[in-house]
């Protein structure tokens, strides 16, 4: 679920949840979380595994990653969260005068009450929401609650490290696909109910997975959670469109730094693999 989180970036900012107060500095972690080199007539670019929630204590980046960044001449994310987020906004809310409950069957509006009261997350910051968007919101915050909040994730670092060096940056995808893939991911009822049933400990292992880099266990915990349909929205259909997208970019002759979750590069069908099948020298670079 870590993919939508940088859509949710500045709702959480809005209701200044108490979940992120807790986010306290700490000693610097030692993380090394994976980095690829991309290489095509000279040109050396990066594709880089993220995640969209962080810690303070992460930064600055191991040098491998911020010195392939200091290198690059063009960012490419998934979507720029910082440019559209009043759109999101808009998109996540209901029709004024309606509630989430009206939405949702007293069982499942339930579930959800126990879900707020257990994790000490006001229910008032899910009742003007669509369920998809309540489903959203509430997947992040196993993530919140050990301390990673969007503002520091991967994807919102680099936006602003760019955006005050005059980086260019590239979207691979438009904020009115990502809205409709949440609509789709969250269109049942009983997504909402998974949510809020799965355990944290899926979250901690996330997140200590990609601290070491381990994209394989990424793609094996991404499988176990999501069904079928979910991997191909979330996954492999956007992969293949990205494909074509990023192959025109790494074509020429400036170089990228291609930030994308980290469920995007694991396995047969992931970016990495995917590149090297079109002639590209992909090269892990760490760890």
């Amino acid at each position: 679920m870590q993919i939508l989180v940088r859509l949710l970036f500045t709702i959480f900012l809005t209701f200044s949840l108490s979940l992120s107060a807790h986010a306290l500095p700490s000693q610097k972690d030692s993380i090394q979380p994976a980095l690829w080199q991309v290489e095509h007539h000279g040109t050396t670019s990066y594709l880089f595994g993220s995640i969209h929630v962080g810690k303070e204590s992460w930064y600055p980046l191991p040098p491998s990653i911020s010195t392939a960044f200091d290198q690059s001449s063009t960012l490419v994310v998934e979507l720029n969260s910082v440019s559209h987020s009043d759109a999101v906004q808009q998109a996540m809310a209901l029709p004024h005068g309606t509630t989430l409950q009206q939405q949702l069957t007293p069982e499942t509006f339930k579930k959800l009450t126990a879900f707020s009261v257990t994790t000490g997350v006001p229910l008032d910051i899910f009742n003007p929401m669509k369920p998809w968007a309540a489903a959203a919101i509430a997947s992040v915050i196993p993530y919140m609650k050990q301390g990673l909040v969007p503002q520091f994730g991967i994807d919102v670092h680099f936006i602003e490290a760019a955006a005050k060096i005059n980086m260019p940056i590239k979207e691979l995808e438009t904020i009115e696909f990502q809205l409709n893939m949440l609509e789709q991911l969250f269109k049942e009822e009983s997504s909402l109910i998974e949510v809020l049933e799965m355990p944290s400990s899926a979250a901690t292992q996330l997140i200590e997975y990609w601290q070491r880099g381990d994209i394989a266990a990424i793609g094996h915990l991404t499988t176990e959670q999501t069904s079928e349909e979910q991997l191909r929205l979330m996954l492999t259909d956007r992969n293949l469109e990205w494909l074509t997208r990023i192959r025109g970019m790494l074509q020429g002759t400036e170089s990228h730094f291609i930030v994308v979750g980290a469920a995007h590069l694991a396995g047969e069908k992931g970016l990495p693999a995917l590149l090297t099948e079109q002639g590209f020298k992909v090269k892990r670079v760490n760890p």
